[in-house]
């Protein structure tokens, strides 16, 4: 869910419907933190489901509140205060007049005022007060009880997902890969001095050198080799390559 989303719908919406999106949005933290206590294929159902439901309600209330706000603009400044105040707004016309010849509100070139426009000024300038000051208290109250539960559900979704989806695998924690290449090449470089130790003198015999300077040679190698692994352990940025099922890479 996005935040920002719902809470600008919180402060658009309605009684009837800031109640119906607070009540499955509670449904939805609730389910939440069962699937968090237990992650059992039951509760991540229902936890899904609830999630579903206030997508469902929120795309709902995003038609009804913003995606058709700006469908047919008002088409002067009296229709906009008059849309203001029937939102809930207070403010006189004077006021809102004169915010306008301020340039407070953005008027189009016809003289007409995008909802949008006016829904801004309002948000930014303005107190709702529709249903009293006792009722605007008591939503205000709501606004930051649900505001504080929706940033600590939120942090911890994503961390939920997060953790999700590194079970699947999809996520490569960079201190586990490091360490696994750090394991892999402490085992090459053990392997290949062990094996430099054992087959030198082999080596020289059959390339037909003097086995006399097995020591010499294994030194020689060896130093080579130290630049080699010391080389590569400087370096700090991996470059990694996934490959999905049905060979795509990522």
């Amino acid at each position: 869910m996005d935040k920002a989303d719902i809470e600008k719908l919180m402060e658009l919406a309605g009684e009837t419907d800031r109640a119906a999106l607070g009540t499955m949005y509670n449904a939805w933290v609730r389910k939440f933190e069962a699937y968090r206590r237990d992650d059992n294929k039951a509760n991540l159902t229902e936890w899904q489901a609830a999630e579903k439901a206030l997508k469902s309600k929120v795309d709902e209330l995003t038609a009804k509140h913003l995606d058709a706000v700006d469908a047919a603009p008002l088409p002067d400044r009296k229709a906009a205060w008059e849309f203001l105040r029937a939102q809930g707004f207070k403010v006189s016309s004077g006021k809102f007049y004169g915010d306008c010849s301020k340039n407070m509100v953005k008027v189009n070139g016809d003289g007409s005022i995008n909802e949008a426009e006016a829904l801004a000024y309002a948000m930014r300038y303005l107190k709702k007060v529709k249903g009293g000051d006792a009722d605007a208290a008591l939503n205000d109250i709501f606004k930051s009880k649900a505001k504080a539960e929706l940033d600590k559900t939120l942090v911890q979704e994503e961390k939920l997902r997060f953790e999700l989806e590194r079970e699947r695998g999809n996520y490569l924690p960079k201190a586990d890969v490091m360490t696994q290449f750090a394991v892999k090449w402490g085992t090459l470089e053990a392997t290949l001095r062990h094996l430099l130790r054992t087959r030198a003198r082999d080596w020289i015999y059959a390339c037909g050198g003097d086995a006399k300077k097995f020591d010499m040679f294994v030194a020689l190698v060896g130093s080579e080799m130290d630049e080699v692994f010391n080389s590569m352990a400087t370096i700090e940025d991996l470059e990694i390559s996934l490959v999905v099922d049905g060979g795509e890479h990522l």
